[in-house]
């Protein structure tokens, strides 16, 4: 039986926490090892202010940013711990500057799929339905999926910063003034192109883009949907209508197309490193679950970024 989760279980109303700053490259492979040596440094604004050279509501966004992106994890109340993804990412002989766009991939979907930290990633990214959004038509539809969830409605001062950060992690469009400029022009997302731009009746109108085959690698689309069937207790099988549309899922993140979703599980069920196989019986496509061995999906990840050391 295909069983998946769609109700966003765990689900966690936030719409705050960058403090308005997109996330900036150097951030991450200046904090990490910060966070490695001095475990609650992240619940220290001034030390962190200290250290990496950043205003304290800058320092407050370096936090929301490393625990959006599931880099560091709350050990408790008062100490991070770096997890086992940013060890395999950020390793010294693996991309540890963010020069690969296989890890700006990542970031996105970790960033995208973190039900607990950003919940304007997880409306546009996995429940929205509309290809085009304006900022007015997203704030309607937003308030009206809290209404549904029964989940506490941001003011409008606060969509309205949010909106204006995640627009501005992706795109230069709309900004003026330098330092946005420079903020945006820093943040490795932006260099994903995910959305395209167009002004209609003096309104900006965003589209998401379609990707093409190859733009995300085989490898890693392998480790996002066995990260996102582990999330699901690994099920017998899977249909393709789950697939392409249940919350969380790497292709509902990354925006695919039927056909596109399709080639890429062609490819993922020719595969010996996990579990699932890909079959088409009747007209019905679906991934079966062939091999009962337990499975974590880290290991695929772990085998990206060793490759990248060859």
């Amino acid at each position: 039986m295909s069983m998946i989760i769609t109700n966003l279980e765990g689900l966690k109303p936030r719409f705050s926490g960058h403090e308005t700053f997109p996330l900036r490259h150097a951030w991450i492979p200046k904090a990490l090892p910060l966070v490695k040596d001095n475990s609650s440094i992240l619940f220290n604004p001034e030390h962190l202010m200290l250290s990496m050279g950043v205003g304290k509501n800058m320092a407050r966004a370096v936090r929301h940013w490393l625990e959006s992106a599931r880099l560091v994890e709350l050990r408790d109340k008062a100490n991070h711990t770096v997890t086992e993804i940013a060890d395999i990412i950020f390793h010294p002989e693996a991309d540890p500057y963010i020069e690969n766009a296989e890890t700006i991939w990542l970031i996105h979907y970790l960033i995208s799929t973190n039900i607990e930290r950003n919940s304007l990633w997880i409306y546009l990214f996995n429940i929205y339905a509309k290809r085009n959004f304006s900022k007015s038509s997203l704030s309607e539809s937003i308030y009206r999926w809290c209404e549904e969830l029964s989940i506490n409605k941001p003011s409008e001062t606060t969509l309205n910063r949010d909106l204006t950060t995640l627009l501005g992690t992706y795109s230069t469009a709309t900004l003026k003034r330098e330092k946005d400029l420079q903020a945006v022009l820093s943040c490795p997302l932006k260099e994903l192109n995910i959305f395209t731009h167009r002004v209609e009746y003096n309104e900006h109108i965003w589209k998401f883009r379609q990707l093409t085959f190859g733009e995300i690698s085989e490898d890693l689309f392998a480790f996002c949907l066995m990260d996102f069937l582990e999330k699901n207790d690994l099920p017998q099988s899977v249909l393709f209508s789950d697939l392409i549309s249940a919350p969380l899922s790497p292709a509902r993140v990354f925006n695919f197309s039927e056909n596109l979703l399709t080639k890429y599980l062609q490819k993922f069920g020719l595969r010996s490193d996990h579990p699932y196989t890909y079959n088409i019986t009747a007209g019905s496509k679906q991934l079966f679950r062939s091999r009962k061995e337990s499975f974590k999906s880290i290991t695929l990840l772990k085998s990206i970024y060793e490759k990248q050391n060859d």
